[in-house]
Parts: structure tokens; sequence; C-alpha cells
């Protein structure tokens, strides 16, 4: 979760923040990064399984 804002009020301090998001998430909404980048990153990320990801990880 991302700081959005902190404001004081005599003594206390009130944050509010941004709703969680996956940094995947946060990339696809930059505006600095350019159409063709977010499609790679897309087709990535939908080939990506989970589960063999885990079984790899417990091999090593």
């Amino acid at each position: 979760m991302k700081l959005k804002s902190k404001e004081r009020i005599g003594s206390h301090i009130i944050k509010k923040y941004d709703s969680p998001k996956t940094p995947y998430q946060r990339l696809l909404e930059s505006p600095s990064i350019e159409e063709e980048q977010k499609e790679k990153l897309r087709a990535i990320y939908e080939e990506l399984n989970v589960v063999k990801l885990k079984k790899q990880m417990k091999i090593y």
C-alpha cells in the first residue's frame, strides 16, 4: 500500500493509503510505460503457472 496523503490535526497525524496493488498492476497503470511494453508484460503474465513455479522453488 502506498501513502496517498498525510494530514496533521493538532498532535495527531492521519494517513490515507492507496488500495493494495502488485508491482505488475502498478506498471500497467503507469503512463510512462509504452503500450507495446505493457502488451509484452501481459503476455508474460498470462504464461505464468503458479503451481509449476512453486514446484520449481521446492526443488531448490
